[in-house]
């Protein structure tokens, strides 16, 4: 048996029942990410002592003696954190968040970081940092971002899920270019990865994972919920398996700027309303959400900029030199000076919209069960695409319409999941992104498995 082939559930199952060792399977990780790497620079760094010694242990937990790589957005105590960014080429975290521990104590063995975007911006993975990373289906375009060294790893085969993040849709967007399970969960439903307060003025970031099957990603969900009595949702535990509910389900086909998602969204759109008709639910046509996409992208990255804007206040103290373009990528320095050049009045704008946005997309979800729409408007992009030394508002624009389905979703705090369903005209997947309330995680994780199993 080819135990790569295996999904993480499976390769821990084999591991417990003596069909596998860890240190063989390991052994066969490492070999992959050894072959594969050079080409597709999915991995920015590996931590082989620690994978070694971890392989050798008798670890406990659902996931005991999997290999796991994390996204280099996430610090994780002796490994390398360098956020994407040359600002922190050298920096090794020695502290790390509670969701960290939770990994931990479920028997993954993290053996290394992903690349990703500099400071999770761009909707494409070429940091100046670490180079362009590519997607494993067509290694001409990108796999997408911010989780874009994460989807590729395992669309290579190199890990069999990966740690992933979305502010925006950087979990979606990847699983979409790289035919994979992309799931984001409400806002609050998982531990804290937070190192430092988040920038906006409405919660927007959220960590989980990108796998090969919707198990390994409900799994991981319940190994990371927040059963803390700080907790905002009642814990779900593992979602096994499909229920047969019947739900209804909206759909629409205008992204955020109410552009019509290209031919070929909207075709594997309409295969996945098939399937869903198929399977008994009831399918229903919605106008897509009403908002200002300009002022939306506006603030998303202006409350971005005031992140950047305190990390380099906080490390010049520490620099010889003023933080310029051979420490910041150029179109992070443009977010930052345009923070810098929003005054306060502004910014009160700003974050009245995303609490307005908010408050709609909250009213918009509870028409329905859940909605459905593109993940992405159509297939991955050529690499450069989303290079980040473009015109800044080329990027702004290019960005705006990468994430015109995705990031109300975040706003909104609503879990969301991009479902590999159908290809594009190239052969290349387009995912079908589906999302309901912010709490009915479970929900959608059993019309996955209806749809994917």
């Amino acid at each position: 048996m080819d135990f790569l082939k295996l999904d993480a559930i499976g390769q821990a199952e084999a591991i417990r029942n003596g069909d596998l060792d860890p240190k063989e399977l390991m052994a066969a990780v490492l070999a992959v990410i050894e072959a594969k790497n050079p080409t597709i620079n999915a991995v920015c760094s590996v931590a082989m002592e620690t994978a070694w010694e971890k392989s050798s242990q008798r670890l406990q937990g659902p996931f005991a003696g999997v290999p796991f790589l994390i996204k280099d957005l996430l610090p994780y105590p002796g490994m390398r954190n360098s956020f994407g960014s040359r600002l922190f080429a050298s920096h090794m975290a020695t502290e790390a968040p509670d969701y960290v521990s939770a990994i931990d104590q479920s028997g993954l063995i993290c053996i290394g970081k992903t690349a990703a975007s500099e400071f999770g911006l761009l909707g494409s993975t070429e940091s100046i940092l670490e180079g362009v990373c590519k997607n494993p289906l067509d290694l001409s375009r990108s796999p997408g971002g911010s989780s874009g060294g994460a989807a590729a790893a395992v669309a290579s085969g190199m890990v069999a899920m990966a740690h992933a993040s979305d502010g925006g849709g950087s979990i979606r967007i990847p699983a979409s270019h790289c035919g994979l399970f992309g799931f984001k969960p409400s806002h609050g439903r998982s531990r804290s990865a937070l190192m430092a307060p988040e920038p906006y003025p409405i919660p927007l970031l959220v960590d989980h994972c990108i796998s090969r099957t919707v198990r390994d990603s409900a799994q991981f969900l319940a190994i990371t919920e927040n059963t803390s009595k700080s907790r905002i949702y009642a814990p779900i535990g593992y979602v096994s398996g499909p229920r047969k509910i019947q739900y209804t389900i909206g759909y629409y086909l205008d992204d955020t700027s109410g552009n019509p998602a290209p031919m070929d969204a909207q075709r594997v759109l309409k295969e996945t309303i098939s399937r869903c008709r198929d399977l008994g639910h009831k399918l229903v046509e919605l106008p897509s959400p009403k908002v200002d996409a300009e002022m939306l992208g506006e603030a998303f990255f202006a409350f971005a900029g005031s992140a950047i804007d305190n990390i380099s206040q906080m490390m010049a103290p520490f620099l010889p030199s003023p933080i310029d373009d051979k420490l910041l990528e150029p179109f992070t320095l443009w977010v930052m000076n345009k923070f810098q050049g929003t005054s306060s009045e502004r910014l009160v704008t700003l974050a009245k919209i995303l609490k307005e946005t908010h408050i709609m997309m909250t009213g918009f979800l509870q028409q329905v069960d859940m909605v459905l729409s593109p993940t992405q408007p159509g297939e991955a992009r050529p690499i450069g695409y989303l290079s980040p030394d473009l015109d800044p508002e080329l990027l702004m624009t290019r960005t705006q319409s990468l994430a015109g389905f995705t990031v109300l979703y975040n706003i909104a705090g609503a879990p969301a999941m991009s479902l590999p369903i159908g290809v594009g005209s190239s052969g290349l997947p387009i995912g079908s992104q589906f999302a309901s309330s912010a709490g009915r995680d479970e929900d959608l994780l059993n019309l996955a498995y209806q749809l994917l199993t």
